[in-house]
């Protein structure tokens, strides 16, 4: 009697792991990643903190904030396919070794013809291959740096001396 009621439930379990085996994998790589910030994963040049960004509306365009330079583009992608137009920059002051390195990147930009996602990070593909890593989702609107976090300390008290509410002075 005990083997009539395994049974059903043997069946199940192995149906279960014939469709976990089955099935379809989840594609490698979702879409393109537009309504979002991208960071170039390189290292900033010296005497800056700043990373080139990409910040990319769902209908294509794009706002390109280079070491120097600033302004507007537009991302065209089909399937892995990728082909990328960089508008009129607009150029602030800074050193010869930055306009240097905002002009090869644009350079490396109009190049540009395909893309793959690797885990967290989006390569554009080229002649060189741009690595960016997506920062924040942008819901509709473009916004060049994240919002800054409110820490838990009061006016004219820095964050590292937070007074604790344990301690009773």
């Amino acid at each position: 009697m005990s083997g009539f009621r395994c049974a059903p439930l043997r069946r199940l379990v192995g149906s279960a792991l014939a469709l976990l085996v089955l099935a379809p994998a989840a594609p490698a790589q979702s879409g393109f990643p537009f309504g979002q910030e991208l960071i170039l994963e390189e290292r900033p040049l010296p005497g800056s903190k700043q990373r080139p960004i990409l910040t990319i509306a769902a209908d294509g365009t794009a706002e390109i904030d280079l070491w120097c330079r600033a302004g507007t583009g537009r991302i065209t992608v089909a399937g892995d396919r990728v082909t990328i137009e960089v508008g009129a920059l607009a150029e602030r002051r800074c050193t010869a070794e930055r306009e240097e390195g905002d002009a090869e990147l644009v350079a490396d930009l109009v190049q540009v013809t395909g893309w793959r996602r690797a885990d967290d990070i989006i390569e554009l593909l080229g002649p060189r291959i741009l690595r960016f890593r997506p920062s924040i989702e942008l819901e509709g609107r473009i916004r060049l740096r994240p919002p800054v976090a409110r820490l838990p300390h009061g006016p004219g008290i820095p964050p590292w001396r937070t007074p604790d509410p344990k301690i009773s002075g």
